[in-house]
């Protein structure tokens, strides 16, 4: 057994609305590919657009927190500047009472470790997520990969004489749907 069996990657994402832990492994794992079905495949490849649409609107989700928790920190960070100058000025005087003090005075707040502590949290999950929607993106690919690969070895492999059935060929142009534009069917004027 690989060490990698044994081990999951779970991974903890919040947004405003959700609370989500996933094994990444078991989600994006793609097993091999001789051991794969036609039909597994065919329902992994119906639903793989959809999942890759939930994880990119949970990224957008989570980048819309990190976004407004940006805003309130900016207003909080004006706020606190005047606030902590005016205090400076009456304690000590106009002239100590510099805006490199000012604004050395609140980064060493505690407020302040708290603002910038959330921040980096709402960033990194908003970055994990799209982590996640870019992989179920490259699993999708791979699936056409596999399909494709699955489809090719059918048609061509000797010993699988009577697996392919053409009538099940989902190409976009086959027998069936192509017309001869020579003949005036409708299709041309």
């Amino acid at each position: 057994m690989n060490i990698n069996d044994k081990i999951k990657f779970l991974v903890t994402l919040e947004t405003s609305d959700a609370k989500i832990e996933e094994d990444i492994d078991e989600k994006l794992m793609i097993a091999d590919p001789s051991t794969i079905s036609t039909k597994k495949l065919t329902n992994m490849m119906a639903e793989i657009s959809a999942i890759h649409a939930r994880w990119n609107v949970l990224y957008f989700k989570a980048r819309h927190d990190y976004e407004i928790a940006l805003v309130k920190f900016d207003v909080w960070s004006a706020r606190q500047f005047l606030e902590t100058k005016k205090n400076l000025i009456n304690t000590l005087n106009a002239k100590a009472a510099t805006d490199k003090a000012t604004s050395n005075a609140i980064v060493s707040s505690q407020k302040y470790l708290e603002f910038k502590s959330k921040i980096a949290k709402l960033k990194q999950n908003m970055d994990n997520i799209k982590a996640i929607a870019n992989g179920f993106g490259e699993k999708s690919e791979k699936l056409d990969s596999i399909a494709a690969m699955l489809k090719f070895e059918a048609r061509h492999d000797k010993s699988r004489v009577g697996e392919y059935d053409e009538s099940e060929d989902t190409d976009y142009i086959n027998k069936e749907t192509s017309h001869d534009i020579s003949n005036n069917d409708g299709w041309t004027n």
